[in-house]
């Protein structure tokens, strides 16, 4: 059993080192700044919440930093919630649209328990975003 959480551990690592590696090749410095308020927005919020303003300031100012980075945790969101490695923690049904993954968040689908191991599971994939923005941006 604890060799199946460190293997997810090592999973959730992989997964936000990549998209990490990524937003440094682009150069977006401010993303590091945006990435770190999500959580506490999320404790403070709630899940469903904080996608809908993630959602909005995606949609706001594509060409500012604050839009491009907006859109790229939109984008990572979307990738872990809906990444077969992660397939015990993944939304279901599956979808590439936050707006659906917020509407199942918000059904009466998606029971009380369920949608605290996905904030759960969410906060942890932040966690470690978190730690390789801070170094690598």
């Amino acid at each position: 059993m604890t060799c199946e959480f460190k293997d997810l551990g090592r999973k959730k690592a992989e997964f936000a080192f990549i998209k990490i590696e990524e937003i440094y090749k682009e150069n977006n410095k401010k993303f590091k700044s945006y990435i770190k308020q999500i959580p506490m927005y999320i404790y403070n919020n709630g899940l469903i919440a904080t996608l809908s303003f993630i959602l909005k300031k995606s949609n706001k100012n594509k060409e500012s930093e604050e839009g491009k980075s907006y859109c790229k945790i939109c984008e990572i969101l979307n990738g872990y919630l809906n990444d077969e490695k992660f397939n015990e923690y993944c939304i279901k049904p599956r979808s590439n649209d936050l707006k659906e993954i917020i509407k199942y968040l918000a059904s009466n689908e998606c029971g009380s328990g369920e949608y605290r191991r996905i904030t759960l599971n969410v906060l942890s994939i932040l966690e470690w975003l978190i730690r390789f923005s801070e170094g690598i941006l």
